[in-house]
């Protein structure tokens, strides 16, 4: 698939996942929570709502590493759906309390290709209060990302 055409499939499926937890208040309103409770909270949404493999999920100096394998071939909607998600659920989860600034992701797909990304926190939290459009987070996503 053509890069272009990627980032516009991968972007509209992306903002579809993040739509969707964007709107789920499953929190305390915001009350910081310990850096144990965040990370089990975040790795149960995951979990439960994509089919991938954690292989790592820590939080070190504010920044939280997550590291896993997906069941999709890189450059598919299905696979930018699943970093859109994971994107706007840590964006969730800082609203509920977690004291985190960045999430840094990697993912392999099912094709062995490797990926990384980050999300600041500021843009999370815009993203869930509405400050910025689904697109535009997505947008800041994949500018971020790059291809080990």
């Amino acid at each position: 698939m053509e890069r272009r055409a990627f980032m516009a499939t991968a972007a509209s499926t992306a903002a579809a996942g993040l739509a969707g937890c964007s709107g789920d208040d499953d929190g305390d309103g915001g009350s910081e929570r310990s850096t144990e409770e965040a990370l089990d909270s975040y790795r149960e949404r995951l979990d439960t709502q994509l089919d991938v493999t954690i292989q790592e999920l820590s939080q070190s100096d504010g920044v939280v590493m997550l590291v896993y394998e997906s069941t999709h071939v890189a450059d598919t909607s299905e696979w930018g759906y699943e970093v859109g998600f994971a994107s706007g659920r840590f964006g969730r989860e800082l609203s509920d309390g977690w004291d985190a600034d960045r999430l840094d992701g990697t993912v392999t797909g099912a094709d062995d290709r490797t990926f990384s990304w980050g999300v600041d926190a500021e843009d999370a939290l815009a993203f869930v209060e509405g400050d910025v459009t689904a697109s535009e987070f997505v947008d800041r996503i994949f500018e971020s990302m790059s291809e080990e």
